[in-house]
């Protein structure tokens, strides 16, 4: 008389090909977070210089005058307001780009953003100016240019 089950073998390829199966999908939810993982880095260092350059260009388009200086970014904007004035430079300090702003005798450092290196550099011209601004993060550079003209 036969006994109604499964045998060993039957067993032990059902546990193989579960095995496979498993693994497989391991591998694809495994790729799918390295996936996720990589686009979200990518995407904070986008929206991380796109605010560098949007706080610098804020700080540029409010300037009265700038002024040239001898620096690794060279140059410094001046703004009056009412009964003083305010300069402003940027300055990279490790993986921080800062904004120094000067009143009186008084600097203040403000980190902007976080990037690897960066260099603001601009271009004087009789009636406007143009900043090129770049950024080098990880793996990659990103280049932003403005101009400004001055009336």
């Amino acid at each position: 008389m036969r006994k109604k089950g499964f045998t060993l073998i039957e067993l032990i390829c059902v546990l193989a090909i579960s095995s496979i199966l498993i693994l497989l999908i391991n591998n694809i939810v495994k790729t799918n977070l390295n996936i996720s993982k990589k686009t979200y880095e990518e995407e904070l260092s986008y929206k991380n210089s796109t605010n560098c350059l949007l706080y610098i260009e804020n700080i540029i388009r409010n300037s009265d005058d700038v002024i040239d200086i001898k620096d690794e970014n060279n140059f410094k904007l001046q703004i009056t307001s009412d009964d003083h004035i305010s300069t402003y430079r940027f300055d990279q300090d490790k993986d921080v780009l800062n904004n120094i702003n000067s009143e009186s005798d008084s600097e203040i450092k403000i980190p902007i953003g976080f990037c690897k290196s960066s260099r603001i550099s601009y271009d004087k011209k009789e009636d406007s100016f143009t900043i090129a601004i770049e950024f080098y993060e990880k793996n990659k550079k990103s280049y932003y240019r403005t101009y400004i003209r001055r009336l």
